[in-house]
């Protein structure tokens, strides 16, 4: 019996790991930067971090509250991903908090976190909610509390009227669609944009570019005979031809992973050409800053 509650415990981690994806470590340069664009959110919101109550809304698996946990005073994270809470609760338990809920309903009183937190999330959330998400960032802020939230940069992914490709993505936004947003709820913001340096840059750029004859023709087409034609056998096979990959400008990197020698200090935050940028950053303040004396600040974070 012992032997069989054994095998049970390990049979559900394993399929925990497997639903969260976290088995592998990433094994391609897309992977890498993928994961290193998330990573360095977390390190630049450390800067703000430090001593402060923190709330990071879609946590996902924990690893940003992790990294966070390591200089605020108190953090907790939000997500309403369940299996991903489970997982934190047993990985992160003894340096954070983690809760199930909606950003759209935060569990919480007014004027209680000092920062917040939200990246790679507000793409997720339809366009007529958004409004809602970020009246409940406000309320729980504290008056001095300062909000940051990260999106990938729509004018780098998508061309002129198309929908984002990634099915869970609601809505992407460009710069000046995501400061119209935040402007209508919070007095005042700042945006800049995550960008790398070049080899990084590429990875990137060649794995979202999109293909006009695919996005423009292809695409529309053959969406319609699948509706029309759900069971052809024929149109099965054009769109499994023409899918996602196979019709993103996307050069196929072969080299092992060490060649490209990517890491986190070939990302930086820029207030510059926002248009060009990997994701896009903004900060909000609760109340103005330049009536409480406060100077905005952008640096980088410090070397992993």
């Amino acid at each position: 019996m012992r032997k069989l509650h054994w095998c049970a415990r390990i049979l559900r981690r394993e399929k925990l790991r497997r639903v969260i994806g976290l088995r592998k470590k990433p094994k391609t340069p897309e992977e890498l930067v993928e994961w290193l664009r998330h990573l360095y959110a977390y390190k630049y919101a450390s800067t703000f971090a430090h001593g402060k109550i923190v709330l990071d809304i879609g946590c996902g698996t924990g690893y940003g509250v992790n990294e966070l946990s390591a200089v605020a005073y108190f953090i907790i994270g939000i997500d309403i991903w369940r299996e991903g809470i489970i997982y934190c609760h047993s990985r992160y338990d003894n340096r954070a908090s983690f809760i199930r809920a909606s950003a759209l309903s935060l569990p919480f009183r007014e004027n209680v976190f000092n920062l917040v937190t939200s990246f790679q999330v507000i793409e997720h959330i339809d366009a007529k909610m958004v409004d809602q998400y970020l009246e409940e960032v406000k309320r729980v802020l504290k008056d001095d509390g300062t909000f940051i939230v990260s999106t990938p940069n729509r004018k780098l992914r998508l061309l002129p009227f198309q929908k984002p490709w990634n099915p869970e993505h609601r809505k992407e936004y460009d710069a000046r669609e995501l400061r119209r947003m935040l402007e209508r709820v919070f007095p005042e913001v700042r945006m800049l944009g995550l960008s790398a340096k070049k080899v990084a840059y590429l990875v990137e750029y060649n794995r979202v570019r999109q293909n006009p004859f695919y996005v423009y023709l292809i695409h529309p087409v053959v969406s319609l005979m699948k509706r029309i034609l759900p069971n052809f056998t024929s149109f099965k096979r054009l769109y499994a031809r023409f899918s996602l990959k196979e019709n993103i400008l996307y050069k196929t990197w072969h080299s092992e992973m060490n060649s490209y020698n990517i890491a986190l200090e070939d990302f930086h935050i820029s207030s510059r050409d926002l248009n060009a940028c990997l994701d896009l950053y903004g900060l909000c303040k609760k109340e103005n800053a330049l009536n409480q004396g406060v100077c905005w600040r952008w640096k980088n974070p410090p070397k992993a």
